[in-house]
């Protein structure tokens, strides 16, 4: 193929001054690109994520385009996509396209596919659309590169005055994390001001106009300000290879320039570059604290700390990946769940990275070796349409536009390495946009020779595929907008629930699609927790059996079940899926505290020091050692042994709170044990000091002043137990009942000796009868 590009090559360059681009500017069109291009102004609009929204207007923005093209280019549309047709480089995005399409078929979870591959469809589809607008009139080429400048002057405004507001009084960590405007996080902002930096300085380089050039170098300045302030690694590296590419550009192009112009290209460019690099390090250096984020220097220099040995850890995942599935990949937008099965041993309960952080990588995983070459095959292709053009005999305006369009594509691909521009909507969009330039900027010095059996049929199959692909991104985005305005309910970390949040609120608002959360967790098993927790034990386990392959490597549906069959008082199942979770999943605090209890029920002490030796491979969490000590006291261990492992432990780690909490607990059984009440009582409210409102140890203290006699006290703290609700075995409700008895109280003991009867509290049923208790309707 590459071989019959070359023997059709004409020198029939592009024309910027072509009759179309003399005409007049056509509103609707031009109108059409600027809406593509400020997709990054749309705000979250209530969603968890700022991409929600965002895919669902590009793919409304692709259906106007789609509807207007069709009805406006009319014969010309068959002769402009008969030329695209023939582009090698279209050619390999389409192949990409088609073959991520087909790894659906071998995907675990094909709805989070079809998630996935609707992006995809919007890109493409915005890809071709620009290409065949630009195409049309290629002058809009220069207007829309102004307008993206005067949009970036405005995006970097308000955040550079927020970081200089809030310098002394922020903490700098936390200040840099804030600066992500519409993008989703400091790093999408990053990339998003470098894929457009090429675009700025083309603006600078052309000097229209005074006005217009303080107006660009301003813009450019305050870019590669926000550029170096945002502290993304990445970006840094993006942006320098843009700026040696512009240094290349200007030394091979001298020849065609006079020595005086080639200085004012340089200088016009490198003087805000360095203006900008200066006074970001002068920004970066006012905070007084320390922080993570600080200068150029100090900032490269940590590359090879936690952030870059994490990618390293996600490219050897991603690489395992490859090898499972060479062929045909996992599924493309499920490496977010097979991945997880690689993950166990890195990342804390239930996090997961859901990217490779590599999109080579990642999309070679997801659609096979074959997909993977391709795509990078895309970036080696527009270089050496970059390298033809050049040498070719084309104005230079148009080489110019070949090698700006070429530097926005490093900039993305340096991003690709290193992140997951293919998920963010903005990386996406000027991704398309540079690529449909390096692509018209290319495609006329080509002939294509008429495939007289497509014909006038290209209109029409443009409409259908482009119109169906569309209207099914449309579906697609919007249900998944909606499941994303329900998400800012329960986008936490899961097993911690939204206060006043419950199942009522959010089950019936979720829609079928998508079946994954934002985090990665199911969208079933976030319905099960808010069930579990409103004790609808029942409910909540069957959902859990719907959908298992949504993401059958979470460990989520085990937690879950495994704390539905603790409540109910089925111990063994519990056991099991404790167990089986745990054991996949070490790292998880909420498994180890579910294996822990189930084992101590049935006196598994085996399993509790088994699992505890697992879990400090990983950590060495003082809520385990907690966990762990108590578990052992409450199987009847020898009491002497976790005395001293407990004080040894303590001397250790003085200031750790979750240590002496379990030192003073094994102190409280013992005193408790020798009926040395007072003695325990002491020791419990020293964990009440630390911990005020931990339901577990009030139940002790009210339980020991049951003991001691001091039914007042009694009653106090196991009344705050009750009012807790957050035990169902109506242990504190009996003994409150009592302790109100003792205290001749009998008419508000009974409703509490009734709820601790139904409850199968052992006794219960005996006190309430034996003392007479009648129920008031």
């Amino acid at each position: 193929m590459a071989a019959k590009e070359k023997k059709t090559t004409q020198k029939i360059p592009l024309d910027m001054s072509s009759i179309a681009s003399k005409s007049e500017f056509n509103r609707t069109e031009l109108a059409i690109l600027l809406l593509y291009l400020a997709v990054d102004l749309i705000p979250k609009l209530g969603s968890v994520e700022v991409m929600g929204p965002q895919w669902l207007y590009l793919s409304l923005v692709n259906l106007l385009a789609t509807i207007y093209i069709f009805t406006s280019f009319k014969d010309k549309l068959n002769r402009i996509l008969q030329k695209i047709s023939v582009n090698i480089l279209s050619k390999v995005y389409l192949s990409v396209f088609v073959l991520c399409g087909f790894s659906i078929f071998f995907a675990i979870n094909p709805v989070e596919s079809l998630v996935v591959y609707s992006r995809f469809m919007i890109t493409i589809i915005a890809f071709l659309n620009i290409s065949l607008l630009l195409y049309q009139r290629p002058k809009y080429i220069e207007f829309l590169f102004q307008a993206i400048s005067i949009i970036a002057l405005f995006q970097c405004i308000p955040l550079l005055y927020s970081y200089v507001k809030l310098v002394d009084t922020t903490q700098t960590d936390q200040l840099i994390l804030s600066l992500i405007s519409n993008s989703g996080n400091k790093n999408i902002l990053a990339a998003s001001f470098v894929i457009k930096t090429p675009l700025i300085i083309y603006c600078v380089f052309k000097f229209y106009s005074i006005r217009r050039f303080i107006i660009n170098i301003t813009s450019l300045t305050l870019v590669v300000i926000m550029i170096l302030l945002l502290n993304a690694r990445a970006a840094y590296i993006g942006f320098f290879v843009q700026i040696i590419m512009y240094l290349i550009f200007l030394y091979l192009s001298k020849k065609q320039s006079t020595i005086k112009q080639t200085r004012r290209q340089l200088l016009n460019v490198l003087l805000p570059v360095i203006f900008g690099i200066v006074f970001s390090q002068i920004l970066l250096s006012l905070p007084n604290s320390s922080s993570a984020y600080t200068t150029l220097d100090k900032r490269l220099a940590t590359i090879n700390q936690s952030g870059s040995s994490a990618r390293l850890y996600l490219w050897s995942n991603a690489i395992n990946l490859i090898k499972d599935n060479p062929i045909t990949g996992c599924g493309y937008g499920n490496y977010k769940i097979e991945s997880k099965k690689y993950q166990y041993d890195f990342f804390n309960d239930f996090d997961y990275s859901k990217h490779a952080h590599n999109d080579f990588l990642q999309i070679t995983a997801e659609a096979g070796l074959l997909t993977g070459l391709l795509f990078l095959s895309i970036f080696l292709i527009a270089f050496t349409y970059t390298l033809k053009t050049w040498g070719s005999a084309l104005p230079s305006e148009v080489k110019i536009l070949s090698i700006i369009s070429l530097m926005a594509l490093a900039g993305y691909f340096v991003d690709a390495i290193f992140n997951f521009p293919m998920e963010r909507p903005v990386m996406q969009i000027f991704f398309a946009f540079a690529l449909a330039i390096n692509v018209i900027v290319f495609i006329d010095t080509i002939t294509p020779k008429p495939d007289s059996s497509i014909g006038q049929n290209f209109r029409v199959i443009f409409l259908f595929v482009s119109c169906t692909l569309t209207i099914i991104s449309i579906y697609t985005c919007w249900q998944v907008y909606k499941s994303m305005k329900v998400q800012v309910l329960t986008h936490h970390h899961f097993g911690q629930v939204q206060p006043g949040v419950s199942y009522l609120d959010i089950n019936s608002r979720f829609p079928a699609i998508p079946n994954l959360g934002e985090n990665s967790i199911p969208i079933n098993d976030v319905k099960a927790w808010y069930l579990y927790r409103a004790q609808k034990f029942n409910e909540a386990i069957s959902l859990l059996n719907q959908d298992k392959n949504a993401s059958p490597y979470t460990m989520s549906v085990e937690l879950l079940k495994a704390a539905a069959y603790v409540d109910q008082g089925l111990i063994d199942s519990a056991h099991y899926y404790s167990k089986k979770g745990f054991f996949t999943k070490p790292r998880s605090i909420a498994l180890f505290q579910l294996v822990t209890t189930t084992s101590t029920q049935l006196r598994d002490s085996s399993t509790i020091k088994k699992a505890f030796k697992e879990f400090r491979k990983y950590r060495d969490d003082p809520k385990a050692w907690k966990m762990y000590l108590k578990s052992l006291m409450l199987i009847g261990y020898n009491m002497n042994e976790l005395l001293s492992i407990s004080d040894s432990i303590a001397k250790v780690h003085p200031k750790e709170n979750e240590i002496q909490h379990a030192r003073y607990s094994i102190r409280a059984a013992n005193s408790a044990m020798n009926s040395n009440f007072s003695a325990a009582l002491d020791y419990l409210l020293e964990i009440k000091k630390m911990y005020p409102n931990d339901i577990e140890n009030i139940e002790n203290i009210g339980l020991t002043y049951f003991n001691l006699g001091d039914y007042t006290n009694a009653e106090i703290y196991l009344r705050m137990v009750s009012q807790a609700m957050v035990y169902s075995n109506g242990k504190s409700e009996f003994f409150l009942g009592v302790s109100l008895l003792q205290l001749g109280r009998k008419d508000e003991a009974c409703p509490f000796l009734n709820q601790a009867a139904i409850r199968n509290y052992p006794q219960a049923k005996e006190f309430f009868n034996s003392n007479n208790c009648q129920i008031k309707n």
